[in-house]
């Protein structure tokens, strides 16, 4: 094998070793290019996770000291929404699950091994007090996904740089071989004596010392060029930060200002060519607790304005950019005020509809002349599970109280749910099938699984068919107290399956959405987990409680 290669001709060894050169570096340049791009990409996740968190800190350390996980819960909710969040949760500083996105693996109230976890841990702080530990795990196929259509391109890249390799390698082989054969020509021209046929090679190369001249020229010319190229380049940049709608100012580690952009807020920063006192505390105050990015207040005049800031360390100074915020500030505020006199709306709404529910039955009962004394105990059972509902919206946003719970056994608590919907039940001639596991209890506050039955059972009943079947089902699962409520009624969609733990979401001509939301709510923060299960067989609700 050795011996052919050799045997080559030096134009097929000089054309296949630059050839095999350029290759391998440009393979390797586009490998470390792309590696470099795929870390650039994971911490540029892990900073904006970092950021998110940042801006959510101090409302999650408010729901941690007001015990309201439900909140923060939401809160996380919303942030995993972002695709390179896997899941994220919050530890307490007893290290305790206390919300976490992936219900099925970190119950509240579960013990969290920091120590391993290999995702990110964000300290929630306040004050340099630490009141516990923000978790995320980043989405790792998410950033892999973006360099699925760059691999093709790169491969483009690579076969076309092998064909332009190839012939680059080529060309400079045909030009080496050029000069070989016309100087073993002249030799064997000189050795048969024929001089007068000896050729001179005409071309643009010449002696070593005049190569190392060019090549100095042209390097000269190079260097030239590149600074020009960069006095253009500093010029654009100045010209962009000049463009800029925020304030952009270029300090020493002495904040002695460098550069500042033209400004309508110059002189409302500024003072005497340096930052205001005021202004210049608050900054070196956020750099002393590692904080770049805050909203400063500034007093213009009788008007209060919110400033954006945001640090960077450029070598030895800092570009501090100042952006206003006081439209967005407004807004929000507007919006939040908007917000609640929408929720005072809706809550209100559903009282009225809700209320009305439970008085038709009794409506129908009156009706008849003849009252037993069961139908007497079903009206006061009413009545006084509508008080209790007004209550209970009265009350919605409060925290659990799990000061209340107890062992409930769980069929007899079902059973005695059942008896309220008797009418409802006879008015759609529903048939119950009951398949029930006999000694299942659950450490909860009464009230709270009485309504998470009745919302169950009230919308299984709504969703029947006419001469259905409504099945329930109790068992020990997984290491939590299951019961499942199952009817016959039409499938749900999979994108109402989505929005169903959502407030205020229904579609109910007259529901009020907040039955489910309530449910959701309350198997939350009592460490369970709901599975929703549609077919066209029917719907089915099934409560894990630990």
């Amino acid at each position: 094998m050795i011996d052919k290669l050799l045997s080559l001709s030096i134009k097929t060894k000089i054309t296949f070793t630059v050839f095999l050169i350029i290759l391998f570096l440009s393979g390797a340049i586009i490998y470390t290019i792309k590696s470099s791009l795929a870390k650039n990409l994971e911490n540029s996740s892990v900073k904006i996770v970092q950021e998110l968190v940042a801006v959510n800190e101090a409302s999650i350390i408010k729901s941690i000291l007001e015990d309201d996980y439900w909140s923060i819960y939401n809160r996380l909710k919303s942030l995993a929404k972002l695709n390179i969040i896997q899941d994220i949760g919050v530890v307490d500083t007893q290290k305790r699950v206390i919300a976490h996105t992936n219900t099925k693996e970190y119950r509240i109230y579960d013990k969290f091994n920091l120590k391993a976890f290999d995702g990110i841990k964000i300290a929630l702080k306040s004050d340099n007090i630490q009141f516990g530990t923000c978790v995320v795990k980043i989405n790792k196929n998410a950033l892999k996904a973006l360099f699925k259509d760059m691999d093709k391109q790169i491969y483009l890249y690579i076969i076309a740089l092998a064909l332009l390799s190839f012939a680059m390698a080529y060309f400079i082989s045909e030009r080496i071989l050029k000069r070989l054969n016309i100087l073993s020509y002249n030799a064997k021209c000189i050795q048969e004596g024929k001089l007068e046929k000896l050729q001179q090679y005409k071309s643009i190369e010449k002696d070593e010392i005049t190569k190392f001249q060019d090549s100095m020229e042209i390097i000269l010319k190079q260097l030239n060029d590149a600074l020009a190229s960069e006095q253009k380049l500093k010029s654009f940049y100045h010209k962009i930060l000049q463009g800029l709608n925020e304030f952009i100012v270029i300090t020493s580690r002495e904040f002695a200002i460098k550069f500042q952009n033209d400004h309508s807020y110059k002189e409302i920063i500024l003072e005497n060519g340096a930052l205001k006192r005021e202004l210049l505390e608050s900054i070196q105050t956020s750099l002393s607790k590692e904080i770049k990015r805050s909203v400063i207040t500034v007093q213009n005049g009788d008007e209060l304005l919110y400033l954006y800031t945001i640090i960077e360390e450029i070598g030895d100074m800092y570009a501090i950019s100042f952006t206003d915020i006081t439209k967005l500030k407004t807004l929000e505020e507007k919006e939040q005020l908007a917000n609640s006199f929408e929720l005072i709306g809706e809550i209100s709404a559903s009282v009225v509809h809700e209320i009305k529910n439970y008085l038709q039955p009794v409506k129908l009962l009156m009706e008849q002349e003849d009252l037993d004394r069961e139908d007497y105990q079903r009206i006061t059972a009413i009545i006084a599970k509508a008080d209790t509902l007004v209550n209970d919206f009265l009350s919605i946003g409060r925290p659990i109280d799990k000061n209340l719970s107890e062992s409930i056994e769980i069929n007899m608590a079902i059973e005695q749910q059942l008896f309220l919907f008797t009418a409802n039940l006879k008015r759609k001639n529903i048939t119950l099938i009951k398949k029930y596991t006999d000694g299942l209890k659950v450490n909860i506050a009464n009230y709270d699984f009485e309504l998470i039955v009745a919302n169950l059972l009230k919308n299984a009943i709504e969703a029947s068919f006419e001469n259905g079947t409504i099945e329930i089902k109790t068992e020990q699962k997984d290491g939590f107290k299951c019961f499942t409520i199952a009817n016959e009624g039409k499938p749900i969609d999979k994108d109402i399956i989505e929005s169903i733990s959502k407030p205020f979401f229904t579609t109910k001509k007259r529901g009020s959405g907040l039955g489910l939301y309530t449910t959701y709510k309350i198997v939350y923060l009592y460490g369970g987990y709901i599975e929703v299960h549609s077919s066209t067989h029917g719907t089915s609700f099934s409560i894990y409680l630990p």
